[in-house]
């Protein structure tokens, strides 16, 4: 069904400005041109809609931008010239996130505070014009021409174009492949934008590695209700990406769980989950075999970190000159065994103070080769004492160094 868009800037008989208003009308679909079938105000009381102040002229300038968020729906640019945020008149452009009956899912304002956004100063009236240039930089989402005519850079009001390189989502793919590199999956297709919270669509539940072993696995529990995940890895390698999990014990429960593997001498790794809405990072130092991260999902969930570590509160003393012999080991100009003896010695000395030194809970033969990386990266000051010591408790806990 065609939709018509209408700008209308109110302006008071007396020239008293009000913050102005867009006007979607929905015209029937079988009726003689121009029949209007109903007629919808999105203005600053407008549900889920633009945040307005006295003058801001928000309707001076309108570009449908397509489906940005990939839920079917073309979605809007609309400019308020004299919006104040940041100075007086610099401007500002709404992204309005339509539904199907024109009512706003979400609205997200650009302006000279934004991240990336554009550099502005008093009186530039950024957001006078908009245009759909389509997709500049070839990602897969339209850019916008922003007009800010009245821009001093260079000489008075001279103006200037701002190229605004958009971030957003492909629409759905309605392909079946199940080897798609994207993630894929772990999730509601549609696009319930409000699934944790008024514009929170992603939740990230919990985070854990597990390099003890032969494979070096992440598994991360997630899930999405505006369309499938994207979960990727990063090293200082490159890129990788976290498929479905093969296991899904908490498949009904709204959990999903991705796994990826990495190299076994990385020092540290990031997680990055996006869907069609929001998104989520958070990035891992490997300074034990084995850990897992929970997040809280009380306040709802997008890419503002909930939850942390447990207790990581230890403090570690360990002597300077201590780094040779870890830099001799990890350089092989010692043996394992001499490391181990080495470090056995402190720690029964407490030279190395405040390790944890519990019983053995099992047997191993053998230095793991994350603790090795981790000698070496402390002694060249790339890592703390603490991600060290980790390794030490590591070989009391599987019985390669005894303190009794």
């Amino acid at each position: 069904m065609k939709i018509l868009l209408l700008s209308i800037l109110a302006l008071a008989m007396f020239g008293v400005m009000i913050p102005g208003a867009l006007y979607v009308s929905l015209p029937y679909a079988s009726a003689a041109d121009g029949d209007v079938k109903s007629t919808v105000e999105i203005n600053d009381s407008t549900t889920n809609g633009p945040t307005l102040a006295d003058d801001d002229q928000f309707g001076m300038s309108i570009a449908n931008i397509g489906d940005l968020d990939g839920d079917g729906v073309n979605d809007l640019a609309v400019g308020a010239s004299l919006d104040d945020d940041g100075g007086t008149n610099r401007g500002a452009v709404h992204i309005i996130f339509m539904n199907t009956d024109g009512s706003v899912d979400s609205t997200v304002e650009i302006n000279d505070s934004t991240t990336n956004g554009p550099t502005l100063t008093n009186g530039d009236a950024f957001g006078r014009s908009i245009a759909n240039i389509g997709d500049l930089d070839g990602d897969g989402v339209n850019d916008l021409a922003v007009g800010a005519n009245l821009d001093d850079d260079g000489g008075d009001d001279r103006g200037a174009v701002h190229i605004m390189f958009v971030e957003g989502t492909l629409p759905p793919s309605t392909s079946t492949d199940s080897t798609s590199t994207g993630g894929g999956g772990g999730g509601s297709q549609s696009c319930n934008s409000r699934g944790f919270g008024v514009g929170k669509s992603l939740a990230v539940y919990e985070v854990s590695y597990n390099f003890c072993g032969d494979n070096n696995s992440v598994d991360i529990l997630a899930y999405s209700t505006c369309g499938s995940i994207s979960a990727q890895l990063t090293t200082e390698y490159g890129r990788s990406t976290a498929g479905l999990s093969l296991d899904q014990p908490f498949i009904d429960d709204e959990i999903t769980i991705y796994t990826g593997i990495l190299r076994d001498d990385i020092k540290k790794f990031t997680v990055k989950m996006e869907n069609k809405r929001n998104s989520f990072e958070d990035t891992f130092v490997i300074n034990e075999c084995k850990t897992t991260k929970r997040y809280s999902q009380t306040t709802g969930y997008t890419s503002s970190q909930q939850g942390t570590f447990g207790d990581n509160g230890i403090t570690v003393s360990v002597p300077e000159w201590v780094k040779n012999t870890a830099g001799w080991w990890a350089e092989d100009k010692i043996s394992e065994d001499e490391f181990v003896k080495g470090i056995e010695f402190l720690v029964k000395e407490r030279i190395i103070d405040n390790v944890k030194t519990g019983n053995a809970e099992s047997a191993s033969s053998a230095v793991p080769t994350w603790v090795k990386n981790n000698a070496g990266w402390w002694a060249e000051g790339q890592i703390d004492d603490n991600s060290f010591v980790k390794g030490i408790e590591y070989l009391v806990k599987v019985g390669l160094i005894s303190v009794t």
